[in-house]
């Protein structure tokens, strides 16, 4: 089996849709004409407060607002990157948002959070929040703004401390500005300690199509005030239910950190031994069942 007919079983088996990378060779990194259109969820976008914001969602999934969960993407990213979440939307109402541009002189996490809080953005009054790597600092300053509204909290391989941003910041900016005969040489290096070594070939692929879709630009900018700006009250998000899961090989959101933090705020943890940074691209399945049993008990 190539490795192209592994990559079109397991969309299939996610119900995601199907590959249309045939003409890229073998094991190389497409240009981008050449990648698939991604993985398969239904855009839309809508105007909120002055600004365009998308979002994605699963045609046949879970309409229950009461049942809302907004998913916020990792930097560089956009909210159908968790597509491999599809399992999830059986039962909940899955929300994937990706952040608009950011502008210049204006704090970007603060621009997320008051958007995502306008009466126009189609949140019920309360939801659940899974948020991904530098997307968990935008979902906590969101939680302790409005901790009432939050049922529960997931950060995956989450990225606090400015030590973490600093860490992750040149490999995020140089994947999104690489040129592209060297994105075709230096990509998969990037990638590699991003996934690790169990990422399925379309999670690949549709990570590098999103990441060049974006501003270098707005990426360093976000990378700068992330690495500068003060986290939210932690005391607000106490009592929170909240779960963090982290990957044991992942090179940049560190568990061990993060303990005594989880400790005080009574958040739960959880380690996946053999994923790096984006545990629910490698390890779908392992994701998805932890996520359903913890939402399935604050719903």
């Amino acid at each position: 089996m190539t490795a192209l007919t592994t990559a079109e079983t397991w969309f299939h088996r996610l119900g995601l849709g199907s590959s249309a990378a045939a003409d890229a060779p073998v094991g190389a990194i497409p240009a981008a004409h050449q990648v698939q259109q991604g993985f398969w969820v239904t855009g839309e976008e809508r105007w909120v407060a002055g600004r365009t914001t998308r979002l994605f969602t699963f045609a046949h999934g879970c309409r229950d607002r009461d049942r809302t969960v907004l998913c916020i993407p990792p930097l560089a990213t956009t909210g159908r990157i968790f597509a491999p979440l599809a399992p999830l939307s059986r039962d909940h109402r899955l929300l994937l948002w990706t952040p608009p541009a950011s502008r210049r002189g204006r704090s970007a996490c603060q621009e997320d959070v008051s958007l995502l809080s306008e009466p126009d953005f189609p949140l019920p009054e309360r939801f659940a929040l899974v948020a991904a790597s530098h997307g968990c600092r935008t979902a906590l300053a969101l939680a302790a703004r409005c901790p009432a509204r939050i049922r529960a909290l997931v950060l995956i391989a989450p990225l606090l401390s400015p030590r973490q941003v600093r860490r992750f910041g040149p490999l995020a900016a140089g994947l999104v500005g690489l040129p592209r005969p060297s994105a075709r040489l230096l990509a998969p290096l990037g990638f590699e300690a991003i996934r690790g070594r169990r990422l399925p070939l379309p999670a690949t692929l549709e990570l590098l199509r999103q990441a060049r879709r974006f501003q270098v630009t707005d990426v360093l900018r976000r990378l700068r005030q992330g690495a500068q700006e003060a986290l939210p009250d932690w005391s607000r998000l106490r009592g929170l239910p909240t779960l963090a899961l982290f990957g044991g090989l992942d090179p940049f959101a560190d568990l061990r950190a993060l303990a005594p933090l989880a400790r005080d705020l009574g958040w739960a943890t959880e380690r996946i031994d053999d994923a790096s940074h984006l545990p629910f691209l490698s390890h779908p399945v392992c994701v998805n069942a932890r996520l359903q049993t913890f939402l399935a008990e604050r719903h």
